[in-house]
């Protein structure tokens, strides 16, 4: 658990958890809503925020499963999840799957890498796939801003 130091400005929890995660059918929904961002590392929600509302400038999608969609676990992913990598950042409140409707992930990693100086934390961002995944994992970055990965 982390502490909750950033709350972001573009994204609802449902919209970075899966639904089973989040039982908004809990008595305690207002305190467990506010508990959840707690699952998040703070670098991560804020970097997605900075995406969204300084590089890319669209909305962008995570988890669409709130809004009747099929995306569920391109957020916070549960340690048993069978989708991913067993050690994927996903499962430490660390990464992020986005979409959006106007540009491609390729067109959106190339704004970020053409636009990395206004990231306020270095990021790994894997390549060659059709959503933009970004995650703050803790490695060296040797200086760099981003780091491209093929997962």
């Amino acid at each position: 658990m982390y502490k909750i130091t950033y709350i972001p400005k573009y994204f609802d929890i449902q919209e970075l958890m899966p639904p089973k995660m989040l039982s908004l059918e809990d008595s305690q929904a207002p305190k467990h809503l506010c508990q959840a961002w707690a699952n998040f590392d703070p670098k991560l929600l804020e970097t997605i925020d900075v995406i969204r509302g300084e590089i890319v400038q669209q909305p962008l999608l995570c988890n669409t499963w709130h809004m009747d969609g099929n995306r569920i676990y391109c957020g916070l992913r549960p340690s048993v999840c069978a989708i991913g990598a067993q050690q994927s950042r996903h499962k430490f409140g660390q990464a992020a799957d986005l979409v959006c409707y106007k540009y491609t992930a390729e067109q959106m990693r190339q704004m970020i890498i053409e636009q990395q100086d206004k990231l306020p934390y270095p990021i790994r961002i894997e390549d060659g796939v059709s959503w933009l995944h970004v995650d703050v994992a803790d490695i060296d970055y040797r200086g760099q801003k981003i780091y491209l990965f093929k997962g």
